[in-house]
């Protein structure tokens, strides 16, 4: 697996952004970051993000073209909240994401 293309889209399907992303061979997460100059994502809104990824395994298979999709849903963070994680050592503002379920967050806090 080499190339892979992101995208996300608001809930009349509209693309909010799109970007082509290279692969390693290495196994592990993938980590988007939206750029600056993307459009904002407004609070509370559902989007919906999919993964397209051409899959060759070994010189001699055939090409896979596999689709990941899921929602995501744009929050605020509690004023309070924001000050603690000001103070928090990644792995701790990693464990503060997990417990209260802002997971996309936690997951891109894990080690490399």
């Amino acid at each position: 697996m080499k190339n892979a293309k992101f995208s996300l889209r608001n809930r009349q399907k509209q693309t909010i952004y799109e970007t082509q992303l290279q692969l390693t061979d290495a196994p592990g997460v993938i980590h988007v970051s939206l750029p600056t100059k993307a459009p904002s994502l407004e609070v509370n809104q559902w989007y919906q993000y999919y993964l397209f990824l051409d899959i060759n395994c070994t010189s001699n298979q055939f090409l896979s073209k596999e689709v990941t999709q899921a929602w995501v849903k744009r929050e605020t963070i509690n004023p309070s909240f924001q000050t603690q994680l000001e103070t928090m050592s990644p792995s701790q503002r990693g464990l503060f994401y997990a417990q209260n379920g802002i997971w996309y967050d936690a997951i891109a806090l894990l080690p490399k």
